[in-house]
């Protein structure tokens, strides 16, 4: 016995009993709620039936329309389950719920939790020959003029990027030990000091951090000794802060608000003290650490395979403009990007401040989708990246695998500027770019015996691996 469901108001009731149906209606309290119970003759004919099934449903579809428009759903609905095959008898059960009119179909059915959504708008791709488009780019490039002019080791640049983030960290550290009821008044001097014996501890490594003060000749460090007493170095280390507790929202979710100004600050020094080049790569990159954190994440992929996930927006010669740390699924996430995936995200956070710049962005198919490649164009900002053929949006149309051999490619196109590309190497690889056209050139590629020759390829595979390259190579 099949039953359908429909939402009712009590003023449809009242037009059961003009339908050309013999139906009664017997109204029971029972438990302080009201059943509705709808019994039909068992001889009812099938066309009768379906007569009150249009009637309820046109009856249901004007009330709920009426609702919306003048009382705003403000009226309280009823769910009834009405058994429409011809029985003596058939319960239907009444549930207090409000309906909204996103639950209707236009069908005047529930729309059920497996109906999905789509935001992706509907693409014509066609097989056109188009030209590779890149508009003139005057900006400068390189570290900004006059910005490391007094720097003559290594060390004066790691001064220049940390020198505005000293006064702060000895501030809340003199804070945070007051709050404990202690005097630390450590000044930037000193907390340099302590950073430097910290970067001596990486390298000359020691099974405490305890030993460099040691009394043992096979343990203990002199430079360590001479330079600060191992009592104070403890009262740093248990110290040390950059943000006040205090300040700090219970419900925060971020779970770097106490570092978050330091990495404010640093993110901000790198994107102020370089311009870098125009073309730019984002991809990920590992710091490695082997301890307890619930960010730490695993990538077997990557020559560091454990630690801290980094986004990394970067020029052509490795310099990091701008940085996210990766705080796992639950981070937070801008409401101006809410519509985007992860990866998506991650690239137009990032690129945020280079658009309208004509400048050139490349990724790996982790993040490459045609609503980003669309949503950058729209922003002046040039982009290309390999994709995978099963994100939302491609096109399915190519030459099939079987029809092409090596250096053969295949190309579709939108009317938005959205190219899809489809290119056999010793496999299948698709790229996508908004300013590459189907132009043709040579790339070189080893066979099985390894000898060397030029393979023939769109474009944008040439482009993809002289830019994108790059980057891999600096950060492997």
């Amino acid at each position: 016995m099949s039953k359908q469901i429909y939402r009712i108001d009590e003023s449809i009731i009242n037009i059961i009993e003009e339908l050309p149906i013999d139906y009664e209606i017997d109204t029971d309290i029972e438990s302080d709620e009201e059943d509705l119970i709808v019994t039909s003759s068992a001889k009812q004919d099938a066309d009768d039936i379906c007569t009150f099934d249009a009637v309820i449903e046109e009856e249901i579809l004007r009330q709920q329309e009426e609702e919306d428009e003048e009382e705003g759903n403000k009226n309280e609905e009823h769910e009834t389950i009405i058994n429409p095959q011809p029985s003596t008898s058939a319960a239907a059960l009444v549930t207090h719920r409000p309906a909204s009119a996103s639950d209707i179909s236009s069908t005047g059915k529930r729309k059920t939790k497996n109906q999905k959504k789509t935001s992706q708008p509907e693409r014509t791709w066609e097989k056109v020959d188009l030209t590779t488009k890149i508009t003139d780019y005057e900006l400068p490039e390189g570290p900004v003029e006059g910005m490391f002019v007094n720097c003559a080791c290594s060390t004066d640049y790691f001064l220049k990027f940390i020198q505005n983030t000293l006064e702060n960290i000895c501030f809340q550290s003199n804070l945070y030990a007051v709050q404990r009821n202690k005097v630390l008044n450590l000044k930037e001097e000193e907390l340099l000091t302590f950073i430097g014996i910290n970067f001596l501890m990486g390298y000359h490594v020691l099974p405490s951090w305890k030993d460099y003060w040691s009394g043992s000749d096979d343990l203990g460090v002199e430079i360590v000794k001479k330079t600060m007493p191992r009592n104070r170095f403890e009262l740093i280390l248990g110290n040390l802060h950059i943000v006040d507790n205090t300040t700090i929202d219970k419900e925060c979710r971020d779970r770097l608000a106490k570092v978050r100004p330091f990495l404010d600050t640093i993110e901000s020094n790198f994107d102020d003290f370089y311009h870098g080049t125009r073309e730019l790569a984002v991809d990920e990159s590992m710091i490695r650490f082997k301890g307890r954190s619930s960010m730490k994440q695993y990538n077997p992929m990557k020559p560091i395979k454990r630690g801290y996930k980094l986004w990394c927006l970067a020029d052509q010669r490795g310099y990091i403009k701008r940085f996210t740390v990766y705080q796992g699924r639950d981070e937070v996430v801008e409401e101006e990007f809410e519509g985007f995936g992860l990866g998506e995200r991650v690239v137009l956070s990032l690129t945020k401040k280079e658009w309208g710049e004509s400048r050139v962005v490349y990724f790996d198919n982790f993040f490459t989708s045609v609503k980003l490649l669309e949503k950058l164009k729209s922003e002046k900002t040039l982009a290309c990246g390999t994709v995978r053929i099963t994100r939302q949006g491609t096109p399915k149309n190519f030459m099939s695998d079987k029809e092409m051999k090596r250096g053969d490619f295949d190309h579709r196109s939108t009317c938005t500027g959205i190219s899809f590309f489809k290119w056999m190497d010793k496999k299948a690889v698709f790229f996508s770019s908004n300013f590459h056209g189907s132009e043709s050139t040579e790339v070189r590629r080893k066979d099985g015996r390894g000898e060397v020759h030029d393979v023939n390829c769109p474009v944008v595979v040439k482009d993809y691996n002289k830019y994108m390259g790059v980057w891999t190579m600096r950060i492997s």
